[in-house]
């Protein structure tokens, strides 16, 4: 069986508190994430000056080990008897002089060969660029060490020496500036890694405070509710099975999707054999169609609806109920379907039946006629419409009982009623008065169009035959006809008519007579 619950309760929505938690924890997210890139940006800035001084510092070695090495091979050119010759030699100080200035540029304007960025500190760039006399001073010994007479010069030597000294001396410096200046940009990073640690704890406590604490305080009373609403709903679809009654529910399209068990107890019919079908298939063709149209017309517009509906059980037999419709929203107001409960009403429905109806021909008896015929009055009275009364009878009625018997009698009254039945339209109102005698009462109709009526219905009632036993028997009717209006109560508009009647019948019977008062 397809489970399902009655109409959800209303609970309360925290929708407002839930929109500034939402937006506290995007400002949240936010932050962190900012915090976060701003972490790595460090990081990787820190990573970068770290290499950067790696390489400078291994560059102003290699610079002191150029330099040294500058000195030596001028030292070597010196000797009477060198290890190597020398072009070779001097070749070795060209090749190291080159070597050093392109160092020695790449340390100044940075260099994409060696991995070094430009030099952005005042400082440096000036300790840098006092190199370049240096430079340019022992290019120039290299240029004499090119003369033979040159190569015993142990000034030249000497010079040399000192340049090499002052060199080593300066590209210390420079790597101890160097240092200081990274060393200051690490204490920088570490300081931005610190507020940004400190930034993301206080991040975090706010967080925990302004988010997720009053976060569970509405998730904990959202629980209670949920639990309150669980332990109603179940309270609910307990009732919903358990009741008598019979409890339908349709989605919006009114297709069914959950039935209790008052419903198979009512109709004889298991949920699972209407489950998806429309309760239309429980209607009986005799269903008063004004009832339908006003339920369709009213659930169309979502809105809900009673009606009392003549309906079929699965076995055929056909019950009255009552029907108290309803629509079920979602908590935004959405449609989502309808719930009915559905009442036997067959046995009422019959007493009434019973207590307003004539057995024998099965139209209204005479008090029901005479209470319709009071609120008719009162509608035209109300309307100042027009509106007749007929009274007819059956011309020697007494003739049929005594010669042919009561049985044949009772068949003759019930021929009649059909034939009444048939004649009349379908806003008039027909009734057994009593013995023989019938009335109908006929709405927004006046004499002329009452009189026309009445004689089509004498006519109607003279050609019909009745068989009985074999014979056919034929009988006519007397007619009596007046006007309702707001200057007559209902005891003269029936006085009128009956007087009517009386004069058809003194008069040869088998015709109408409408009085003109």
């Amino acid at each position: 069986m397809v489970d399902a619950t009655p109409p959800q309760l209303r609970g309360h929505v925290m929708e407002n508190p839930s929109r500034r938690l939402t937006a506290r924890y995007i400002l949240a997210l936010v932050i962190i994430a900012m915090l976060v890139s701003g972490g790595h940006f460090v990081m990787v800035r820190a990573l970068t000056e770290a290499d950067s001084d790696s390489r400078i510092i291994n560059l102003a070695g290699r610079q002191r080990m150029l330099s040294q090495r500058l000195v030596k091979t001028l030292g070597e050119l010196t000797l009477v008897e060198p290890s190597r010759p020398a072009p070779v030699l001097r070749d070795s100080l060209m090749s190291d002089l080159d070597s050093w200035k392109r160092t020695h540029v790449g340390l100044q304007a940075g260099s994409t060969e060696l991995g070094l960025p430009p030099v952005s500190d005042p400082g440096i760039v000036a300790m840098l660029s006092a190199l370049d006399d240096v430079v340019a001073a022992l290019a120039g010994l290299i240029q004499k060490s090119g003369h033979e007479d040159a190569l015993t010069d142990q000034a030249l030597m000497r010079e040399a020496h000192a340049l090499s000294h002052d060199f080593v001396t300066r590209m210390d410096d420079i790597v101890f500036a160097w240092g200081a200046l990274s060393e200051e940009k690490v204490v920088g990073l570490k300081r931005i890694a610190q507020a940004i640690w400190l930034l993301a704890l206080l991040t975090l406590a706010a967080e925990a405070m302004l988010i997720f604490r009053p976060f569970v305080k509405q998730l904990s009373r959202s629980h209670h509710d949920l639990q309150s609403r669980a332990r109603e709903l179940e309270r609910l679809a307990m009732v919903a099975r358990r009741t008598t009654n019979a409890v339908v529910i349709t989605d919006e399209k009114r297709s069914i999707q959950w039935v209790n068990e008052g419903f198979t107890r009512i109709t004889g019919y298991a949920p699972e054999e209407v489950i998806g079908h429309s309760p239309a298939m429980f209607q009986a063709p005799e269903t008063n169609p004004e009832a339908i149209a006003l339920m369709r017309s009213r659930l169309s517009e979502g809105l809900g609806c009673r009606v009392e509906v003549l309906s079929r059980r699965k076995d055929g037999r056909q019950i009255w109920l009552d029907l108290d419709i309803q629509p079920l929203h979602d908590e935004a107001g959405c449609l989502t379907g309808f719930i009915s409960i559905q009442s036997d009403i067959t046995e009422r429905r019959t007493l009434q039946y019973h207590a307003n109806t004539d057995v024998l021909t099965g139209l209204p008896n005479r008090r029901r006629f005479f209470e319709r015929l009071q609120a008719e009055h009162k509608r035209s009275d109300r309307n100042r419409s027009a509106g007749a009364l007929l009274i007819l009878d059956i011309d020697h009625f007494k003739r049929v009982n005594d010669v042919h018997g009561h049985v044949a009698g009772d068949k003759v009254l019930h021929t009649l009623a059909n034939v009444i039945r048939r004649t009349i339209r379908q806003t008039d109102f027909p009734g057994r008065l009593g013995g023989e005698e019938f009335g109908v009462i006929l709405p927004e109709t006046d004499l002329s169009a009452a009189s026309h009526l009445a004689e089509r219905l004498r006519q109607q009632v003279e050609a019909q035959k009745t068989v009985v036993g074999g014979a056919e028997l034929e009988v006519t009717i007397s007619i009596g006809l007046a006007a309702m209006g707001p200057d007559r109560d209902i005891a003269e508009v029936f006085h009128l008519a009956d007087q009517a009647l009386y004069k058809a019948k003194g008069a040869g019977r088998n015709q109408v007579v409408v009085t003109e008062q």
